[in-house]
Formats: structure tokens, C-alpha cells, sequence
């Protein structure tokens, strides 16, 4: 392979995270947000479509716009979401649509607790059945068991990747002005 070759090939890949815009309902998403301007945290939904996330926000799980979801993400990913995959045996009980559902049966829920039951929790929770948060020093909640640019250090991130028992990890990024339903 010939170095333009190789040049193509990495710009075509670095574009399709942002030109591939399909999201299906279920799917978890995620954005860095930052407090102080230098305090960084990831926070995350379960995209509802039709532009709308499910999100435990304000103490409180509810749906809201995209542009809401993302208040408060720092300059240079402020226009981005994050589309999140997981290890096939972390979902394979659960398709998108029971992902979905799950959040959807948990909105107006309150109790929200930055340890203990968190926007993760209840994000990895209804993807995965567990709730689970890595930023949270690989706690989980008891809160889901029920029948149905500025340059910030995300502290939470790192402990999180120190806890990733689900094999969570970034898949893409999407503008989201271009998001497209599946």
C-alpha cells in the first residue's frame, strides 16, 4: 500500500465516525461535559429518536432534546454526541428496542446519587442489564433492579477505563445535526 493509499484510507476512517449520522433507538450515547471549565465528566442517555435522549439529568431520569442532553460539553466536542458499543456477551440478551423501552419505563424516576446511581448506571443498565458505572469506581446501583474547548482532565473517564467490565468503548461520533433515525 502506497503512502497516498494510506493517507485515503485514514481520511475516509476518520470520516466515517462523523458521516456515518444512523442512529437507532437504544443505542447509548455519551459526551464529555465540564464543570469550572476544567473539570471534565462523562455523561450519558439512551438516544429515543427522533432527536431525543433519555437521561438522568437534575436529579431526575427524563427525554429531552439532543441540544439539551448537551448543554454544558466543552468547546471542541460541544456539537458531537458519542455512540457507544459494548462486548457482544454484555448485550446479547438485550436488543436496542428492550434498551429503549427499559429507559423509557424509567422516566420521571427520581433518586439520583453520583455514586450510586448515576446518568451510567441508568445508561448501562438499560443496555446491559447492569447497572454499572466505571466513573463511580466500578459501583453498581441498586437503584435499576427492578422487573421492567476548554481542556479538561476527566478524572471520572480514567477511573472508568480502569473499571470497564462491560468492554464499553467509543464506536464513532456523530454530529448532531446530521443524526438520521434507523
Amino acid at each position: 500500500m502506497g503512502l497516498w493509499d494510506m493517507i485515503v484510507e485514514s481520511w475516509e476512517e476518520a470520516c466515517e465516525e462523523v458521516y456515518h449520522p444512523k442512529l437507532s433507538r437504544g443505542t447509548v450515547l455519551r459526551i464529555e461535559l465540564t464543570r469550572l471549565g476544567i473539570i471534565g465528566f462523562d455523561h450519558y442517555g439512551i438516544y429515543a429518536g427522533n432527536k431525543k435522549v433519555i437521561h438522568f439529568s437534575e436529579g431526575k431520569i427524563r427525554k429531552e432534546s439532543l441540544e439539551k442532553f448537551i448543554e454544558g460539553a466543552g468547546i471542541f466536542n460541544g456539537n458531537f454526541v458519542e455512540v457507544m458499543t459494548f462486548s457482544s456477551s454484555a448485550t446479547e440478551d438485550i436488543t436496542l428496542e428492550e434498551s429503549y423501552q427499559r429507559a423509557k419505563s424509567c422516566i420521571g424516576m427520581e433518586g439520583y446519587d453520583v455514586l450510586d446511581s448515576n446518568c451510567e448506571h441508568f445508561a448501562l443498565w438499560c443496555r446491559t442489564g447492569e447497572a454499572f458505572s466505571g466513573q463511580a469506581f466500578g459501583s453498581n446501583s441498586d437503584l435499576f433492579d427492578m422487573p421492567t474547548a476548554a481542556i479538561a482532565v476527566n478524572i471520572p473517564r480514567m477511573i472508568g477505563q480502569a473499571f470497564n467490565k462491560l468492554g464499553m468503548e467509543r464506536s464513532r461520533e456523530i454530529g448532531i445535526s446530521g443524526i438520521v433515525d434507523v
